[in-house]
């Protein structure tokens, strides 16, 4: 039944009721257990955000480094139990065929997200090959992460190569550059979603 009495509706279930002048916050929702039990909940995605880059840049990158930030989002969760799903879809070239990768840092620091150590390998997120200096490589990773406060958090996708000396590592070209219908200019992206840990 729903019933309205001095301006405080009530929705009246078989075994439970909930006062909706009262009950819940800004931004839940009316779920049920399925057993006559309505509770408030949060939405399983709070909040989303995302960078575009559709112009083409170009780095000089020392080998088995990772350069400075490409992408960057800045976001504050809004419970410290709250999760941010991160998807990073980078197209990426050099001017050699030699491996390329990416890497997620937070507040510029370097993550857990990347390989195990294994001698002297380089350790990095997502990894890929350059066939040669007309190609591109998408790299796409997908992170998980739990900043566990509500401050204020920098997540950058950070790029590197691995050919053993510096190289001109490019995003969204191919090194050679030709503006013509037989070469590309991609688009690159940076998602954020945030996600609820309650």
């Amino acid at each position: 039944t729903v019933a309205a009495a001095a301006g405080t509706p009530t929705i009246t279930l078989p075994t439970a009721s909930i006062n909706l002048a009262t009950a819940g916050s800004d931004g839940q929702f009316l779920k049920t257990n399925g057993s006559g039990t309505l509770s408030f909940a949060n939405a399983k995605i709070i909040d989303v955000k995302q960078t575009v880059k559709t112009s083409a840049s170009s780095f000089d990158i020392a080998s088995h480094t990772s350069s400075s930030g490409q992408m960057s989002i800045t976001h504050t969760v809004a419970h410290s139990s709250n999760k941010v799903l991160l998807i990073a879809a980078v197209n990426v070239s050099t001017n050699t065929e030699t491996r390329v990768y990416i890497d997620l840092a937070v507040d510029n620091s370097a993550t857990t997200f990347i390989g195990d150590a294994a001698g002297s390998a380089t350790r990095v997120g997502v990894s890929g090959w350059i066939t040669g200096n007309t190609a591109m490589e998408n790299l796409v990773g997908v992170w998980l992460y739990t900043p566990g406060d509500t401050s204020s958090h920098a997540y950058t996708v950070k790029l590197g190569q691995g050919s053993g000396s510096s190289r001109w590592t490019h995003i969204n070209r191919d090194d050679t550059s030709t503006n013509s219908a037989d070469f590309e200019r991609a688009c690159s992206t940076f998602t954020l979603l945030e996600v609820d840990g309650t």
